[in-house]
């Protein structure tokens, strides 16, 4: 699978468990970065850089997910006016 093609997922059977998937995943990335917060917090650097790291590689899984339900736009351009709007909305 051509890994800059986005979407290829929607609209299939595959859709619900890939969203599924992304779902979990982000949901991991903020675990593991509280997790590191805590081990920060607890004397403990080298565990919460490790558990960084583990944050960055569950981030990067969902990244592919969003990509391939095509939770993402076409262009990089439309991807930073989509996230502007969003944290606007955030901090009305």
């Amino acid at each position: 699978m051509n890994e800059n093609i986005t979407g290829v997922c929607r609209g299939t059977e595959l859709e619900n468990v890939v969203d599924a998937n992304f779902r979990g995943e982000c949901s991991e990335v903020g675990i593991y970065l509280a997790m590191a917060r805590q081990a920060q917090r607890e004397g403990l650097p080298e565990v919460a850089e490790v558990l960084r790291r583990i944050a960055l590689e569950e981030a990067a899984h969902a990244a592919r997910f969003a990509e391939l339900n095509g939770v993402i736009r076409e262009t990089l351009r439309e991807n930073l006016e989509m996230m502007l709007e969003g944290e606007e909305a955030a901090n009305r």
